[in-house]
Parts: C-alpha cells; sequence; structure tokens
C-alpha cells in the first residue's frame, strides 16, 4: 500500500502518526467531562466506524468505490477527536480501494477502542 501513495500522502500520514489516537483535550471539551456522555458517544462511534469499515470492506471485494464510506468514517472520527483515524479516512476518500490502508484504518479504529475501554475502566482522566 505505501508504495501505490503519493509523497504528500505520505507526509501527512506520517505527521499524523505522531498523534495520540484520540485527542482527549478535543473529547473532554465535547463532552464537557461527563463520563456517560462519553460512554454513549463511544459507542455511538465505534458502531459507526464498525459499519462504515464493513461498507468499505464490501466495496473492496466488489470492486466498487469506497469514497462515500471513507468520508462518512473522517466525519465522524473528526467529530469525536480520532485525528489519526481521520487523516487516513481523507486519504481513503481520495484513492481506490486498497486493502492495506483498510487494514491500517481498522488497526487505528482498534487503538481509538482501546483508548475508551481503558478510560471505562479508569474514569474518563485516564
Amino acid at each position: 500500500m505505501v508504495a501505490a501513495m503519493t509523497a504528500p500522502a505520505l507526509a501527512m500520514v506520517h505527521h499524523h502518526g505522531d498523534e495520540p489516537v484520540l485527542d482527549l483535550d478535543h473529547l473532554n471539551a465535547f463532552t464537557d467531562g461527563d463520563a456517560s456522555l462519553e460512554r454513549e458517544l463511544a459507542g455511538l462511534y465505534l458502531t459507526s466506524a464498525s459499519h462504515y469499515l464493513a461498507a468499505m470492506t464490501s466495496a473492496l471485494r466488489q470492486g466498487q468505490s469506497w469514497t462515500a464510506s471513507a468520508h462518512a468514517l473522517k466525519g465522524a472520527s473528526a467529530n469525536l477527536g480520532a485525528r489519526r483515524v481521520a487523516a487516513l479516512a481523507r486519504l481513503a476518500e481520495r484513492t481506490a480501494p486498497d486493502a492495506g490502508l483498510l487494514d491500517e484504518l481498522r488497526a487505528l479504529v482498534d487503538q481509538v477502542r482501546d483508548v475508551f475501554v481503558r478510560r471505562t475502566d479508569s474514569g474518563p482522566g485516564a
């Protein structure tokens, strides 16, 4: 997958690669520190992200465009503060379906899930 990326696309992915997978300041500002609201939003995001990734998987298998699903994943991720997912989804919406890119998106969404699990286990300040 990396060989297929343009130099500007690679730079964008590497730039965001040093950011945390979830911007907790953004999330806390969005939820005003309300742990219940955070859990609700986390559940909605993870359910939506799973749906978008499934649609992208289907598009890849069927040789169809995944632009709409990548765009939706980008927006949901940006709203929540999952900036690395949003950046990679932005790249995905501009490229043909690619298994490597899809795997990277899945891995990042899994990392976001892990952050929410840790925060649920230890409280929103974690």
